[in-house]
């Protein structure tokens, strides 16, 4: 249950720093701890409220939110959930952005879980608002509150009427409603309609604040040189020259912080942009490349060859798969690779601090203000309550904005300066000082039995775990990577092995929009592609006998719950996808159909690409067909825009994203080597929604996974060729 109590006038202005409101309520929004993940464990027992709405005397309604807002609208759903359950025009909420504070609960915005963990929490706050404003309109009519109604932030019995603005004050004085009673969801007025972004008049009128824009008094802009190669640490290096650039104040050398959050660099810090980029441009540092300056990625994949060519951790295990092979009349085998991939938001990563004394402000771009107030504290030795961070709107973040590295940086410098420093990313800075993607190499077997039925299924996933990405150093992966497609695998064979075995990087792992999803879709759905074609079977046809009747699928820790991983919602949003495609229809020479569907984050997502091949080898990703069920739809124009964006997100990994290491560094810098999708490339998204259940579960994310595997399948299906190594750059389709 998600608690709705009356906050103090006191404590909501020294939470929120705002004033002037006459009812305030609380609610803690429910979260679950994921072990093995640093910083995102929360002590259930300890009530405190994390979401506030205030209704001011003016009628004005305030809603803090503690999620970040990087244009997937999360600030948006809030702000219709509460106006649903609350009776108010959703533009007569105004949202303030929740500084860092562990009252909030885990503030991180990731893993597709805003619109999920305040589904209830906001609409119930809403719904005890709403009573109490009743309550104590008809205490002043005198008549009964079951007699009240509202429209539109405005109290009705008969012809009298009271605005909420007018009794905020007397409701604040009643209790607060335990259970107050919630609409059902066919009863919706504004959750379900299509919503514009509440930021978007700001970002057209580019009055929306994003990290690049923060401007303080006596401020100093501040670029960095760090080393080309992890773990390294510099020589020497002359800053002559780059003192001599006109507006460059100071350069400083920066050791890397003794987590490894950070590398070692150099700052160049200046009046403005300009001056500190050209007087980095000027600088000559003698780097010591450290103990990685041999590794390259054709070393790294020879290495995952190595480790997959040994047995694994078993991850899960029903019936006898060495058996079913040894017996098999057929054994069908197939690898399949993904490189580290970057995250290529539009907006690098940026942050402002200004240090006082024992005291630190921070305006961070971040998808996680808790981790940045820790790791900015541990960096200056300072109390992490001494740290307030605020947060800026994000450019994209896509989980590269999780991380603290760049904040820790600005707060050393406005140290060291003793004037505030914004820090700023280039984009070379964030191909080549990233948390990647992990790579992957991945083994998948298939034993079939004489008649041609499949008789088992195989699959050993190595990868590094995202234990790189934090400063305990490495370690296998975890339990809930492997629930992203590997565990989570849905068909019915009447025996299963799925192995996993960790790998070392020399670049720190991060979070990547679906994370572990986007590798494991790929080699699932690549290989059942595979076995249908071998089997000569339909693709589609097959798929769904293998999925076979509906059923629950939970294992025994219950980590899906109370989303249990329903295989009939799979079944029905790949339906779904192949009838808007057409699927079955006749197909002119060199082009295809490929299909691929894929459960993560709660949510189903299928898709049938629509692909033609030129005999010089050119691709043509001609339409997407998309299907999600991702439970009750809160802003159907957001969902609609997650998708395309996914669509154009997964399709850039397919067909560009890669990153390379040589003498340890990274090669990419720039769109030039690094490409994204560009316009001209997209495909038309055909979209259908399937709004099954009563909850709502993620939609950032599932998007990405299915759309690599469809557009491959669609390649085999078009030309033959059958795509197992990512991404289709430099291979030849012709």
């Amino acid at each position: 249950m998600n608690a709705v109590t009356k906050v103090s006038r006191r404590s909501f202005v020294r939470t929120t720093g705002l004033a002037g409101s006459a009812l305030i309520l609380g609610v803690r929004a429910g979260v679950a701890k994921r072990p093995g993940i640093p910083g995102s464990a929360i002590d259930a027992l300890t009530f405190e409220p994390n979401v506030f709405v205030a209704i001011g005397e003016d009628g004005v309604v305030q809603l803090t939110v503690h999620r970040t807002e990087m244009g997937q609208g999360g600030r948006t759903a809030c702000c219709m959930l509460l106006a649903e359950e609350l009776d108010v025009d959703i533009a007569d909420v105004s949202v303030v952005q929740a500084l860092a504070d562990p009252k909030y609960g885990r503030q991180a915005t990731s893993g597709s879980t805003t619109v999920r963990l305040n589904w209830l929490p906001l609409r119930r706050a809403g719904a005890a608002a709403r009573e109490m404003l009743v309550e104590a309109a008809a205490r002043r009519w005198g008549v009964p509150a079951a007699d009240c109604r509202t429209e539109s932030g405005t109290v009705i019995h008969g012809t009298d009427r009271l605005s909420y603005g007018d009794v905020a004050a007397d409701a604040a004085e009643l209790p607060v409603p335990r259970q107050p009673a919630l609409k059902e969801i066919e009863d919706f007025k504004i959750v379900g309609t299509p919503q514009t972004l509440i930021d978007t008049e700001d970002m057209v009128r580019g009055e929306a604040v994003y990290g690049y824009d923060i401007e303080l008094p006596d401020l100093l802009i501040a670029s960095i040189e760090r080393s080309p190669v992890p773990k390294g640490s510099i020589r020497s290096f002359d800053a002559a020259a780059a003192r001599a650039v006109r507006d460059v104040v100071d350069v400083i050398e920066l050791e890397a912080n003794s987590t490894g959050l950070t590398n070692a660099g150099v700052a160049v810090l200046a009046t403005n942009t300009w001056a500190a980029m050209q007087g980095r441009a000027a600088l000559d540092i003698e780097w010591e490349p450290g103990p990685l300056a041999t590794e390259t990625s054709d070393a790294r994949r020879v290495e995952l060859e190595r480790i997959a060519a040994e047995p694994g951790r078993v991850a899960r295990e029903e019936g006898d798969f060495e058996a079913a092979a040894e017996s098999a009349d057929r054994l069908i085998e197939a690898t399949y690779h993904a490189p580290y991939a970057v995250h290529a938001m539009m907006e690098p990563p940026a942050c402002t601090a200004r240090v006082e004394g024992d005291r630190c402000e921070v305006w961070s771009a971040t998808q996680g203000p808790q981790w940045t107030a820790r790791e900015v504290a541990g960096a200056l030795g300072i109390p992490a309550e001494n740290v307030a961070v605020h947060v800026t709107l994000l450019g994209g973040g896509f989980g590269r904005k999780s991380k603290p590295d760049y904040a820790v940086e600005a707060a050393v410098l406005a140290r060291e300066t003793g004037r505030p420093v914004k820090v700023l990313w280039t984009r070379e800075d964030e191909v080549r000082h990233g948390f990647y993607r992990a790579e992957s190499y991945q083994v998948l077997r298939a034993a079939l039995g004489a008649d041609g039925a499949p008789t088992g299924w195989f699959h050993r996933t190595v990868f590094p775990g995202i234990g790189w990405g934090f400063p305990a150093g490495g370690m296998p992966p975890s339990a809930g990577e492997l629930d992203q497609g590997l565990t989570t695998m849905p068909y019915r064979f009447p025996s299963i092995r799925l192995e996993s075995a960790g790998a070392p990087s020399s670049v720190r792992i991060g979070w990547l929009r679906s994370v572990c999803n986007t590798f494991h879709a790929h080699a699932v759905q690549s290989f059942m592609d595979e076995l249908a074609h071998e089997l000569g079977r339909d693709p589609f046809e097959f798929q769904m006998e293998m999925l076979g009747a509906p059923r629950v699928l939970v294992d025994e820790n219950d980590r899906n719950s109370p989303y249990p991983y329903d295989t009939g919602r799979l079944r029905a949003v790949a339906e779904a996808a192949a009838d808007m495609a057409g699927w079955g229809r006749g197909m002119p020479d060199r082009r295809g159909l490929g299909f691929a569907m894929h459960f993560s984050f709660n949510s189903y997502a299928a898709m049938v690409a629509d692909v033609s091949v030129s005999r010089s080898g050119e691709l043509t990703v001609h339409q997407v067909d998309v299907a999600i069920d991702c439970g009750p739809v809160v802003n159907p124009s957001a969902v609609e825009a997650q998708m395309q964006g996914a669509v154009a997100m997964g399709l850039s990994l397919a067909k560009y994203g890669k990153i390379t290491l040589l003498e340890g560094a990274v090669v990419q810098g720039n769109f030039d080597d690094y490409p994204v999708v560009r316009m001209s490339e997209m495909p038309k998204v055909n979209l259908r929604v399937i709004e099954t259940g009563t909850v709502p579960t993620g939609i950032g994310e599932p998007g990405v996974p299915p759309t690599m595997p469809a557009v491959t399948n669609a390649i085999f299906a078009a030309t033959g060729m059958r795509i197992r190594d990512l991404p289709l750059a430099g291979q030849e389709l012709g």
